[in-house]
């Protein structure tokens, strides 16, 4: 007769009706709908890193006592944070500008 499990196995294999594959992660068709996604989860991280990261900065300016190496780490971290959420925040318009040049 076999085994029950080998039978019930074999069987969902010939069924037509069992797909084997990759669940979609991203409900995407093209590439600009993925960049969007993606650039998109980016900006909400930024949104939230970005805060925290001036807050750091201020923190390092508050107890650097005069200290100019720490001044001038305080001063990079909030610099370089605006940079990174200004990119991530032109990072959507650059992928549309991109877009529409190639459409």
């Amino acid at each position: 007769m076999g085994n029950p499990l080998f039978l019930m196995v074999k069987k969902a294999l010939a069924s037509e009706e069992v797909k084997f594959g990759i669940p979609k992660v991203i409900p995407c068709e093209d590439l600009g709908c993925v960049a969007d996604k993606l650039i998109g989860g980016v900006y909400w991280i930024a949104l939230i890193v970005a805060p925290l990261m001036i807050l750091w900065g201020g923190f390092q300016l508050l107890t650097a006592a005069g200290d100019p190496e720490k001044l001038k780490n305080g001063k990079q971290t909030i610099w370089w944070t605006v940079i990174g959420f200004l990119v991530a925040y032109l990072a959507s318009g650059i992928v549309d500008f991109v877009r529409s040049v190639f459409e």
